[in-house]
């Protein structure tokens, strides 16, 4: 068994097939100029002091970037890097934080949710907080009991007038309450929040096991959900009411594998689930319907998964150091990327994350050592962000990149965040 130190150690990032077009046409990819990149070359470095445990978040003018830092969240000014305000508040390591999609007119031009005490064992809290302009608190934050939901999911409807979180979201199969009925009221549930009422309009009960992700599709009528009992759902988000169970698909003739993650198509009619155990199962389902169109399988499990805009195309981190792009409604696979490894092992622990379609013509995806790959067809150029030899590391990241059409950051385990304009 390789540790994640031995990785590191012998971490080479030889590359054994890269992309080609998505027609099955070799593609001559050159470095798109001044590339590849170490991180020392970031345009911008943001010391946090210490290792964030919390994906970076931009608001959706790109003016602000949000990052847990310990306990504490931290605003930045994204252009000039200078901290505006510190938000105080949660009673453990801030794990996630998430900016709503819109701005705001009147005392608050953003908002902002977090959440605390998830992966480390603590009581789980979600807090929001209203900021003005200046990325100062505008009003007292709200606590919640509960967390955001995992794996890209939605925190936000689109129209920025819900949170989305998720209570009671313990898991029986790791206690000695495996097995055990729950009642209905401490059962996971979905809660549709409303930020002008402050109030929970909605409840979405219906899944007996930790609810791992949830999404609302583009038009905001719908949400998915995947759980760890082994099925997903699709919600009416109007009325609350879940209108589809999908699954549970049976992986082995007495397996039905844990649902990770969801992904809405953009035109919002299907919607593509991940599921595991004992491997790696992407289903696509018609949202109408709930009929299952497609199944593509893989070795090892995904929890991110990203649609093409036109909803052509389906990509995930795959097997092992892999990034599969396939035709959705077909699981045809169209094209994907390799690292070469001698050691399986080595590849079990060269995960790619953080897949997402930059436009029709680019992708960008993170290996869970840190390195950040972009893919550009339209240009046939590749960029690639990566530690340079002075870039110290023992262990792999907990925070993810974050990236927009215009903007990269990337966080070490060493308390730097880093920049790049694209």
């Amino acid at each position: 068994m390789v540790t994640k130190k031995e990785f590191l150690e012998r971490w080479t990032g030889d590359i054994e097939q890269e992309f080609t077009s998505t027609a099955g046409d070799p593609v001559s990819w050159e470095w798109a100029p001044d590339h590849p990149k170490a991180w020392s070359s970031a345009r911008a470095i943001i010391d946090l002091v210490q290792e964030t445990m919390s994906t970076p978040a931009f608001s959706s003018d790109e003016d602000l970037l949000a990052v847990g830092v310990g306990k504490d969240i931290h605003i930045y000014n994204v252009a000039t890097q200078d901290r505006l305000a510190v938000l105080t508040g949660h009673y453990g390591v801030v794990e996630n934080v998430r900016f709503s999609p819109t701005t705001y007119d009147g005392d608050y031009r953003y908002i902002l949710a977090s959440h605390s005490g998830v992966t480390l064992d603590d009581e789980s809290e979600a807090i929001l907080w209203k900021l003005d302009g200046n990325g100062q608190l505008s009003s007292k934050p709200q606590r919640l009991e509960g967390q955001l939901g995992l794996w890209g999911s939605s925190s936000f409807t689109p129209d920025g007038k819900m949170l989305i979180f998720i209570s009671n979201n313990e898991s029986t199969q790791f206690d000695d309450q495996d097995g055990v009925t729950r009642e209905k009221d401490s059962l996971p549930c979905i809660n549709l929040w409303s930020i002008e009422e402050r109030t929970v309009q909605h409840r979405l009960l219906g899944h007996t096991d930790q609810i791992q992700s949830v999404t609302v599709s583009p038009d905001g009528k719908h949400h998915a959900s995947a759980s760890w009992d082994g099925t997903g759902r699709i919600w009416d988000a109007a009325t609350g009411a879940c209108i589809h169970v999908l699954g549970p698909f049976a992986t082995t003739e007495t397996t039905v594998g844990q649902m990770w993650s969801t992904a809405f198509s953009p035109n919002g009619k299907h919607v593509a689930i991940s599921q595991e155990s004992p491997w790696g199962l992407v289903h696509v389902c018609e949202v109408s319907t709930g009929k299952k169109l497609s199944s593509a399988k893989f070795h090892v499990w995904t929890r991110s998964l990203a649609w093409s805009p036109d909803g052509s195309l389906l990509a995930c981190g795959a097997d092992p150091g892999t990034v599969a792009i396939w035709d959705p409604l077909t699981d045809e696979e169209k094209t994907r990327w390799a690292l070469k490894f001698d050691d399986y092992g080595m590849g079990t622990m060269a995960r790619p994350r953080a897949v997402k379609f930059l436009g029709q013509d680019k992708i960008v995806f993170q290996l869970n050592e840190g390195t950040v790959w972009i893919y550009d067809w339209e240009k046939k150029q590749k960029y690639r962000f990566a530690r340079g030899p002075e870039d110290e590391q023992d262990k792999f990241l907990q925070a993810k990149m974050v990236c927009t059409d215009k903007l990269l950051a990337v966080p070490d385990t060493k308390g730097s965040l880093r920049l790049w304009e694209l």
